[in-house]
């Protein structure tokens, strides 16, 4: 019998839209993310949506009898993220996020969408756990044709090529108005330099991309960073990696740490048990050498608001909405990364091109640089629920014969539960009956939340090993050199640390003249991450409940001090 876990993975590799369903106004608005979307019937126009029945959304959508629909464009996968939470905001407080107009009777917009589509819900069938919506089409409207949508697929957002073919311009339709065609302006495809000479192109706005970006710019060195995402995510939103003390040592050097504190959630530990009794509790105060008691779960939107304006501050030049198409390597004394825009295309030349574009890294591909991509045996379920009031400031590993679940506390007063997929075959309705048994006292916790396609995501990870992390004067930094399991914010961690040690390596190149130092950023840096890749395998491709209670316990300090090496130089960051 195949398992809903098993359709889950399969439907994956069916890329998919994204969309933000709204309905009501003023108080009564809510936003939810949905990919479950197809149009149904021409004459009459009919648009079908799929909700969870337990979607807080289905009720209200009910009671207003009405919907809209807003697809989103590529730069906009931060606002996907936040509508898909626990914590998505609704009546006024999605007003600050959407557009909407007072008095119109309509529900909030998402502004600068791909589409709108306005619908009168005409029936509903409940089918499985969903409720199939069909929606009567009474209004469209088109965006900009140069609006690139966003993708979902293989549980991760990703976007098409620019659309490049004449398309009508923004208009309402609908009642008595009239669609007007107009042809789009031909593609620019002049070669331009967008960023000027620069020492080092950073390819990848990434917290790790910022940071090497921020330290090399503190040390007098033009550079560029440049990003695929036109918008800068706005604070506190996003996933909340746990930065550990030897991270927020970086920060504090920097004169960064207190934005990050505001917005951030001090953990001080982990507390271990196994089928329910208490087997291990580690403070990160009892670890010799902690620069801090505590580390920090801090939200991505956070991090990088506050790196991009420091980096910008100290004369980076950030490029946005531009994408890798190759690499020119004519001139023996520069490199040049090929650049497309939604306007035409262009190069950026620098003495030094670092790709930190993730684990599916352009600048690796383009550079013609190998790499090992395993994907973990285990696929896992993430689901946010609101921390109970006697839940402590430290995350927790359930082990055992019941299951296996890991939880980390949030700064927005949440929990983010990671539970191994197979326990629930996939069935987001059967998470709650598993982590019952897993973690009893997340029972009443997780029966408060929307257990849908919004509050629940698959995760699916991979090692990734680059066999090598520079060819000529092309480096890579973080998951693009080495892709790791994200649990607990490691790869954040090893990214972030990355960036210091590479800071200083490739600054002394540009001041001495003398690139030979580079082979020292691999030959220190590559050892350590391929220890802790091995123990990552071991410890949660086995899924041995002994294996995992002897990583936490036995790693422990290495987590929170990070490499010795590398340790030392966070220490003697400049501010």
């Amino acid at each position: 019998m195949v398992t809903g876990c098993e359709l889950r993975r399969t439907m994956s590799r069916l890329p998919t839209g994204v969309a933000v369903l709204t309905t009501g106004t003023g108080e009564s608005a809510m936003a939810l993310t949905v990919n479950s979307l197809v149009s149904v019937s021409l004459n009459p126009p009919l648009i079908m949506v799929g909700l969870d029945q337990r979607s807080r959304a289905l009720a209200s959508t009910r009671a207003e009898g009405a919907f809209t629909l807003s697809i989103l464009a590529d730069d906009q996968a931060d606002l996907s993220g936040l509508l898909a939470s626990a914590d998505r905001p609704n009546g006024r407080r999605l007003t600050e996020h959407l557009d909407a107009r007072a008095g119109s009777g309509r529900p909030p917009v998402v502004p600068d969408a791909v589409a709108v589509i306005d619908c009168r819900l005409d029936a509903e069938h409940a089918v499985g756990d969903h409720s199939l919506l069909i929606g009567r089409v009474i209004g469209t409207e088109r965006g900009r044709s140069d609006r690139v949508p966003l993708v979902f697929h293989q549980a991760a957002y990703r976007s098409l090529p620019a659309n490049r073919v004449p398309g009508p311009r923004s208009v309402r339709t609908g009642g008595s108005e009239v669609e007007h065609a107009e042809e789009e302006p031909a593609v620019n495809e002049r070669t331009c330099d967008m960023a000027g000479p620069t020492d080092v192109s950073i390819v990848g706005g990434g917290p790790p991309g910022l940071l090497l970006a921020l330290l090399l710019a503190r040390r007098g060195h033009r550079v560029s960073l440049l990003e695929r995402s036109e918008a800068v995510p706005p604070r506190r939103v996003g996933p909340a990696p746990n930065l550990y003390p030897t991270t927020l040592r970086i920060f504090d050097r920097l004169g960064l740490l207190a934005p990050l504190t505001e917005d951030g959630q001090r953990i001080h530990g982990v507390e271990g048990y196994m089928d329910g009794r208490l087997e291990f509790r580690l403070h990160h105060r009892d670890v010799p050498g902690a620069a801090y008691p505590y580390s920090l779960s801090t939200p991505i939107g956070t991090l990088q608001h506050v790196l991009g304006a420091a980096a910008q501050d100290a004369g980076v030049t950030v490029i946005r909405g531009v994408e890798v198409s190759g690499l020119d390597r004519s001139d023996c004394s520069e490199q040049a990364v090929k650049l497309k825009t939604a306007d035409g295309r262009g190069t950026s030349a620098s003495r030094f091109i670092v790709g930190c574009d993730g684990k599916f890294s352009a600048v690796r591909t383009y550079a013609g640089i190998g790499a090992d991509v395993r994907e973990f045996r285990e696929t896992y379920i993430r689901i946010r629920a609101r921390r109970p009031e006697t839940w402590p400031l430290v995350a927790r590993a359930y082990m055992g014969g019941a299951g296996q679940a890991f939880v980390v506390p949030t700064p927005d007063n949440g929990l983010v539960v990671i539970c191994a997929a197979h326990e629930v075959d996939g069935d987001t309705g059967r998470v709650v009956d598993a982590l019952a048994t897993i973690a009893p006292e997340l029972d009443a916790a997780v029966k408060r939340e929307d257990t849908s396609f919004e509050q629940i995501r698959e995760i699916r990870q991979h090692i990734v090993r680059a066999r090598k992390w520079a060819t000529g004067n092309i480096l890579l930094l973080g998951d693009s050199a080495h892709g790791v399991h994200s649990l607990g914010g490691q790869g954040m961690n090893l990214g972030l640390q990355d960036a210091v040690l590479l800071s200083q390596v490739l600054g002394n190149a540009l001041e001495t003249g003398d690139p030979t130092s580079i082979a020292d950023y691999e030959r220190i840096r590559r050892p350590y991450v391929e220890w802790f890749q091995r123990l990552q395998e071991s410890a949660l491709d086995e899924s041995s409940p002994m294996l995992q209670s002897h990583f936490y316990q036995s790693n422990h300090a290495s987590l929170v001090l990070g490499q010795l090496q590398v340790r030392g130089i966070c220490d003697q960051v400049a501010a």
